[in-house]
């Protein structure tokens, strides 16, 4: 259990930036795929895509100071990666994928959409917090916890839900730019753009689309990032839990353990990963084209 939150990086407080000037849907939503869709944060999660060249190129800066081919490959990348990342498209993929599942019963969509707008007015007023207070504000959160009879349940509906999942998806779209930087500022850009142009689009997906996914996080560039974003969002997540009244964690726990609400979940997640692995292969397949 997270029970402080983790001193952010400048590239994580640009991320968190855009997530806060994204909002999130309007609380009482027509429908309950639109309140879990703001629960989630999904469309603050896509838009926060566009920082993934922002948030790789920390690392290449550090481990490449001296390449004279970094400021270009950092400006490229940034560049394509703000083309390509398509928040509309996401979004409707994501809205279409869930009405393909089960929908949740009249009772529990009208409490989902109460909750979302008590769960908006908590989360803003976490992000809108200055990073001197987290660990205060950490440290009250626990406080909390320790009093709610209901601090296990909490702690089991944290993984249930999907921006835990999403926040990966980011780290995930970071790790793919990051590796594509790297090999054009090792090999050159021209000799990088010969060799990845000899096996095609094929291999760009195998290498940095596929491979990318499943790679352990022991071999990876940015190491254990995809866990620490993972926990960031769940310690956002139980902040927001920890004040609400009980009621309302026990009917979150409810539809997140329902056969249709996992079938929900699920497909956001999904929907939103294909759109992720899409839109990264058309970012690096730009940045090799702007060679």
């Amino acid at each position: 259990m997270l029970d402080f939150p983790l001193r952010l990086s400048r590239s994580m407080r640009r991320l968190l930036g855009a997530l806060c000037l994204a909002g999130v849907a309007p609380a009482y939503a027509a429908s309950a795929d639109e309140s879990l869709l703001a629960l989630e944060h999904a469309q603050a999660r896509y838009e926060a895509m566009h920082d993934s060249a922002a948030y790789a190129s920390g690392l290449l800066r550090v481990l490449y100071e001296d390449r004279a081919a970094v400021p270009e490959t950092v400006e490229i990348a940034n560049t394509h990666v703000r083309k390509s990342f398509k928040v509309p498209a996401a979004m409707t993929a994501m809205r279409e994928a869930m009405a393909q599942t089960p929908d949740l019963p009249d009772e529990q969509a009208q409490a989902l959409a109460r909750i979302a707008k008590d769960w908006a007015q908590r989360d803003a007023a976490l992000r809108a917090l200055p990073e001197s207070a987290l660990a205060a504000e950490g440290e009250a959160m626990a406080r909390r916890m320790a009093e709610r009879q209901d601090a296990d349940a909490i702690e089991a509906l944290l993984p249930l839900m999907a921006e835990p999942a999403l926040a990966e998806e980011n780290v995930l779209a970071a790790e793919r730019v990051y590796r594509l930087m790297e090999i054009l500022v090792v090999e050159g850009h021209a000799q990088a753009k010969a060799e990845i142009e000899l096996h095609g689009d094929d291999g760009l997906r195998s290498e940095l689309i596929h491979i990318a996914r499943a790679t352990p996080a022991e071999y990876r560039a940015l190491g254990q990032e995809r866990e620490v974003e993972r926990q960031r969002a769940m310690f956002r997540q139980r902040y927001v839990l920890s004040y609400l009244p009980p009621e309302e964690v026990r009917t979150l726990q409810s539809i997140y353990t329902s056969e249709a609400g996992r079938a929900k979940r699920d497909a956001l997640v999904k929907a939103f990963a294909a759109r992720n692995d899409a839109d990264s292969l058309s970012a690096l397949l730009g940045m090799v084209d702007a060679l």
